[in-house]
């Protein structure tokens, strides 16, 4: 995409050295402050995005929101906001000179641990934006910076709301890393901040999108199909343990009722990981509601020195959580390999996977419950009323799969039961136990339920491998233990059955 040469305005008392970045309706820009001296970063609109007082008071609200909450160590801070002589509005905020962490990704592998501290530092911003009554809207890995000490700093709040607007519906998104109540005109809550979190931490570890397959259609629609449809896939990294498979497909769950409530609920999670891994527990920085009270003293003397009461804080190093331990073992999806890192079709980050901006729409008042729609989504520069079908049943029964010892649940879900919820749940096998064939491996035979096209997903009991699809009602394999559910034809997924070998 080429990119039109940016000017940086003239400001008194900053001067100007290079551009920094682009987006869809901003530039930044790195000045040389005078007094005090220091290099900031410059955040200026563009004069197409300019025109209008709606997006002059959007570009307020930003200032605003990022100056609640500014203080916070792992939030950018904001300096100054203001019109420039040409009539540009400007940001004045805090420099970090390192790349952002979708840069990041893709050069380097971030360590489990690295990641698990970065989402325990995200977890405390967010949650501190939360309770200042702030919806970010648009977290992704583009969107965390690193400064001068590898700290990460989030950013970009140009979509933030605030969260106690009743019904109101997102007005921007950026589609690999967003859930998918935000596709449609239904309201959103903090639970989709969660969600971005998760599926930023998701992209930290593998490099690419959770919902991005190499080589595969990653156009807009391909992604939103997945999203809306697809379990969460697993990370394919051998040294993430199986507690932060669950909990990051815990937190990117299809039904926000099934997320984490809040950040800090999902920070805590992150910590109970570090804690099973042994390593330094990430302090989880929130506001603290409590004050310690001062000593008495009993002669008054104003020149003495106070001495406040210590207040003794605990280390957060609880056991995992029961929420963790209550998502399936491995997440149910396809397996795609992390290389090679293709990104065919999809807007990459950060020139061209701006956010996307919604056309102005009514707010939506409370209705009865209906199918969400995708009114308004706006991808690239021009309008597009997205319209997906929803992909039934199994791809490889339907040819689509090109692994067919592996399963792809479009519709079910078994992460957190949507499918089950929404279409009922298909009956499952009757009790069965195997045998040891003799070779190191053992054979599971059961009774397939009544019903036409019925297949089944067999997971190894211990094994961090995702499902094997079988069509048949025998199963040889070195686990012990197996569980088996049945696949409806129409997708719907049973309850899990387990047998072991005798």
């Amino acid at each position: 995409m080429t990119r039109v040469a940016a000017t940086p305005p003239e400001l008194a008392g900053f001067t100007p050295v290079e551009l920094i970045g682009t987006g869809g309706y901003a530039e930044v820009f790195l000045y040389e402050q005078h007094m005090p001296t220091r290099q900031v970063a410059v955040k200026v609109l563009k004069p197409d995005a300019v025109a209008g007082e709606a997006k002059r008071a959007a570009f307020t609200a930003e200032a605003n929101l990022m100056a609640r909450v500014s203080a916070h160590p792992y939030i950018v801070q904001v300096f100054q906001a203001a019109i420039a002589p040409d009539g540009r509005p400007f940001l004045v905020m805090e420099y970090y000179p390192g790349p952002n962490y979708y840069v990041r990704a893709r050069k380097e592998r971030m360590a489990v641990a690295e990641v698990l501290r970065t989402g325990v530092q995200l977890a405390s911003a967010v949650e501190t934006a939360h309770r200042a009554g702030i919806l970010h809207r648009d977290i992704k890995p583009a969107n965390v910076l690193t400064s001068a000490f590898s700290w990460p700093g989030l950013t970009d709040f140009g979509i933030a709301s605030a969260s106690d607007r009743a019904g109101e519906v997102a007005e921007g998104l950026s589609i690999p890393w967003s859930p998918p109540e935000s596709f449609g005109d239904a309201p959103v809550d903090e639970r989709a901040d969660v969600y971005s979190l998760a599926a930023t931490l998701w992209d930290l570890l593998c490099g690419r999108s959770p919902f991005e397959v190499p080589g595969g259609d990653n156009s807009q629609l391909g992604l939103m199909a997945r999203i809306e449809h697809q379990p969460v896939p697993p990370t394919q990294r051998p040294d993430v343990p199986v507690s932060l498979e669950r909990l990051l497909a815990h937190a990117m769950s299809k039904n926000p009722a099934h997320r984490p409530a809040g950040a800090a609920e999902f920070g805590r999670s992150l910590q109970a990981v570090e804690s099973e891994l042994k390593l330094a527990v990430t302090p989880l920085h929130l506001a603290d509601d409590h004050r310690a009270v001062r000593s008495r003293v009993d002669v008054v003397d104003d020149d003495a020195t106070r001495v406040k009461g210590i207040t003794e804080l605990a280390a957060q190093t609880a056991p995992p959580s029961p929420m963790i331990a209550a998502v399936p073992l491995t997440p149910v999806g396809y397996a795609a390999p992390a290389e090679p890192r293709r990104r065919e079709g999809l807007l990459a980050e950060p020139e061209v996977g701006d956010t996307l901006h919604r056309a102005p729409q009514a707010p939506v008042a409370p209705a009865a419950p209906r199918p969400a729609s995708r009114k308004g989504l706006l991808i690239g520069a021009g309008a597009a009323v997205v319209a997906v079908v929803a992909v039934v049943g199994v791809a490889a029964a339907s040819g689509g799969d090109s692994s067919p010892s592996r399963t792809t649940l479009a519709v079910a879900e078994v992460n957190d039961g949507v499918a089950r919820s929404s279409g009922g749940s298909a009956e499952p096998v009757a009790p069965f136990k195997g045998t040891a064939v003799g070779d190191g491996t053992f054979r599971f035979t059961w009774e397939a339920p009544a019903g036409a096209g019925i297949t089944f997903a067999v997971t190894e009991v211990g094994s961090k491998a995702p499902p094997t699809r079988v069509a048949t009602t025998t199963y040889t394999g070195k686990a012990t233990c197996i569980e088996v559910e049945t696949i409806a034809a129409s997708g719907v997924v049973s309850s899990a059955v387990k047998g072991c070998a005798a």
